[in-house]
């Protein structure tokens, strides 16, 4: 091996991380002297869900075995893991290079210090969109343009390092177009930018690597100027819907890009406090409703029922808009068509009898809380 080869520590755990080890295994397989060694770290599996009985495993892991001449991943998911697994580590294999790439941990400055290069991939053009959820705020947004920056890792801060290199500007439309080589889950817009930003992710990263860009920084009459913003973690809040305050796009672009949401429907009172009693629905697949000339005028978040098939239940969003629910469900229940769901909520609030009318009523509405 050349004095100059790359004893690569690479740090991941999304499937946005997984295009990127691929590309660098294979320009290790290819090409020992340009990487020489490469070793994973990863995040733990976690127990999550109600009750915690799912158990959350890194999709990184889950892909490790395509990765068959790597090590075991190491696993660290905290600071003091970090350092007191890994400093012997790089210091015993004589690592040189951190790669970050989607880990979700500040790297410490304790690793950072002991090699000579650092680099970390992030879905956005620098310095817009820093923090952990850039691709969502991208879609959220309803930006026409994003892209990916590649720079070196900062000591104490996230997406505060110098830019070694930045994509052009791509069109988030372009980028959302189905890709028959590509599954999507839901939700589908965020999987498919993730996908689709990966691969191209993962092309600079390589390049950056092959040229040995990281030896050089761009300079500042190199860079695009961006506004800085923040793209912080997305939150359980952010999930739910705000009737009267989103049309029916802009509830399906979030659907699409944060999977299920959540709203609250009134269940009757108490009878003892004579407080309100509400149950948490999540709305788990609907569309946005194309022709609402026929549909009467309703406060947002109010709904009407119609029982044919598997019932039409249709809601009121903002600007006159609507959307026509597919799969629904109680919190506590299983998810169910409209026709389910009102069966069910009969049977645990009794009270609600009146609820096969389809005539809009202040029974019949979704609130946020």
């Amino acid at each position: 091996m050349t004095s100059n080869s790359l004893r690569i520590l690479f740090f991941g755990s999304d499937k946005f991380s997984v295009y990127s080890l691929q590309k660098l295994y294979n320009l290790h397989q290819r090409n020992a002297n340009l990487i020489e060694s490469l070793q994973v770290v990863s995040r733990p599996a976690k127990w999550g869900g109600k009750k915690r009985t799912i158990l959350r495993i890194p999709q990184l892991i889950q892909d490790m075995s395509r990765f068959e001449t790597l090590p075991e991943p190491l696993l660290c998911d905290n600071k003091n893991e970090l350092v007191d697994k890994l400093l012997p580590l790089i210091q015993r294999q004589h690592i040189n290079m951190l790669i970050c790439v989607s880990f979700g941990l500040l790297i410490p400055n304790d690793l950072i210090e002991n090699v000579p290069y650092t680099l970390n991939l992030h879905p956005s053009l620098l310095p817009r969109y820093m923090g952990s959820a850039p691709i969502q705020y991208v879609l959220l947004n309803n930006d026409k343009f994003t892209g990916i920056t590649v720079q070196s890792l900062h000591p104490t801060k996230f997406d505060k390092g110098q830019i070694i290199a930045q994509s052009d500007e791509l069109e988030v439309s372009k980028l959302l177009k189905k890709d028959e080589q590509i599954n999507d889950s839901t939700p589908v817009y965020f999987s498919r930018l993730t996908n689709k930003l990966g691969q191209l992710g993962a092309k600079l990263l390589g390049d950056v690597i092959t040229n040995k860009s990281y030896l050089k920084p761009l300079a500042d009459n190199e860079l695009r100027k961006y506004k800085p913003s923040l793209a912080p973690r997305i939150q359980t809040i952010d999930k739910m819907i705000q009737w009267g305050q989103e049309d029916a796009s802009q509830i399906y672009r979030r659907l699409m890009t944060l999977g299920p949401l959540y709203t609250f429907i009134k269940c009757g009172y108490n009878e003892k406090t004579g407080k309100k009693i509400s149950k948490r629905v999540i709305l788990h697949s609907f569309t946005v409703k194309e022709d609402v000339s026929k549909q009467p005028h309703m406060k947002s978040g109010s709904f009407q029922f119609s029982g044919d098939n598997n019932g039409q239940l249709t809601v009121s969003c903002g600007n006159e808009t609507a959307i026509d629910i597919k799969t629904i469900q109680i919190a506590g229940s299983k998810v169910v068509n409209p026709s389910q769901f009102f069966s069910i909520w009969q049977k645990q609030f009794p009270s609600n009898k009146t609820i096969n009318s389809t005539q809009p009523s202040a029974e019949f509405q979704f609130y946020c809380e």
